[in-house]
């Protein structure tokens, strides 16, 4: 019996060093995993942040030149004019206010009626543009702009 209880008790240390072993595998195999899913949420936050950045670089509007910034404000001014004289062919007078002519009230366009004419003043950033009534108004447009609209160039 004691042969008995001897291979019993070797049977139970080798199951107990199997378990144990077992047991540690299990543990780095445990570790490994939670390093690896680690190192995947890093990554996919990594690739989010930089797939934001690049969406919100190709949604930025571009870049303008001063010249660029220059030559839209004055269109803009000469599309303004072009309501203004409309609405004064059409009533027979100046308006009182932008909101007649525009609809609206433009943060960037002020209206004053001065003597017999108007003034029109356009700001937008650290750029301000003037136009008088007794001004050209195609002197705002470029050549080319001009030949686009149909207006003859001379």
């Amino acid at each position: 019996m004691s042969d008995k209880n001897f291979d019993l008790a070797e049977q139970e240390v080798k199951q107990s060093s199997e378990r144990k072993i077992q047991q540690k595998k299990s543990i780095s195999s445990k570790k490994g995993k939670l390093i690896a899913i680690g190192i995947l949420f890093v990554a996919f936050v990594a690739i989010g942040v930089n797939s934001f950045l690049e969406i919100k670089k190709l949604n930025a509007p571009p870049e303008q030149t001063k010249e660029e910034i220059i030559q839209d404000m004055s269109s803009y001014l000469f599309m303004v004019i072009a309501q203004l004289d409309a609405f004064t062919n059409e009533t027979g007078s100046l308006p009182s206010s932008e909101e007649d002519f525009l609809g609206e009230d433009d943060p960037y366009i002020e209206y004053s009626v001065v003597g017999d004419g108007y003034q029109l003043q356009l700001s937008y950033a650290d750029t301000t543009i003037f136009f008088s009534s007794d001004e050209d108004p195609s002197q705002l447009l470029t050549e080319e702009a001009l030949i686009q609209m149909g207006i003859p160039v001379d």
